[in-house]
């Protein structure tokens, strides 16, 4: 389930992600991420829930794309450069 929904929401950002690996999905929706826009607000709250496991319910798509960024960018610098994903619970 949590597979099938992170491949659909990457899929809708153009990314096809089977054979990735949790921080190669990170770094290349973040890269996306950076130059997309006009997705639905429910897209990102999914693609934020999934990721780092936080429920948000964003109104504004700019705002939930700048708190992804800043995730990102914090995990990477807490993991010194390895962006590790705790799993959710089920």
């Amino acid at each position: 389930m949590k597979t099938d929904l992170i491949e659909s929401i990457a899929e809708a950002f153009g990314i096809y992600i089977s054979d990735l690996k949790q921080e190669q999905i990170r770094m290349q929706t973040l890269a996306y991420i950076l130059e997309c826009s006009g997705y639905e607000i429910t897209e990102w709250n999914k693609l934020i829930n999934y990721i780092f496991g936080l429920k948000c319910e964003f109104n504004d798509e700019k705002e939930a794309k700048d708190f992804y960024i800043k995730q990102i960018c914090s995990n990477l610098h807490s993991a010194g450069g390895s962006a590790g994903r705790k799993d959710l619970p089920t």
